[in-house]
């Protein structure tokens, strides 16, 4: 898998904790019902600036009715707060599954 040690604005770490947002975002999106493989073009617009928003969910709102996007509560309960960090860790692609889907790692 290529994706940034650091990410090259901050010097955050990234790499790391790559492994652990793919299995957090998986079980979010298994939650709400959705596919847990995403496909390179599948992502909308809509869908990669609701992942970019940041922060928990408003005061009294419960988990249950919490609409941010598996990807955004993924990376909120990583730490990733900079929009920087998160645009290296969702626009990362396993380009190893792509070329020779038979060693696909998730």
């Amino acid at each position: 898998m290529l994706i940034n040690i650091r990410c090259p604005t901050c010097n955050k770490c990234i790499a790391s904790r790559y492994d652990e947002f793919i299995k957090r975002r998986n079980l979010y999106r298994s939650q709400k019902g959705l596919k847990t493989e995403i496909l390179l073009s599948s992502t909308t617009t809509k869908e990669a600036i609701l992942a970019m928003s940041v922060g928990p969910p408003p005061p009294g709102q419960e988990h249950d009715n919490d609409t941010r996007t598996p990807e955004c509560r993924a990376l909120d309960e990583l730490g990733y707060s900079r929009y920087c960090c998160r645009t290296q860790i969702l626009t990362s692609v396993d380009l190893i599954s792509v070329a020779r889907p038979s060693l696909r790692t998730t």
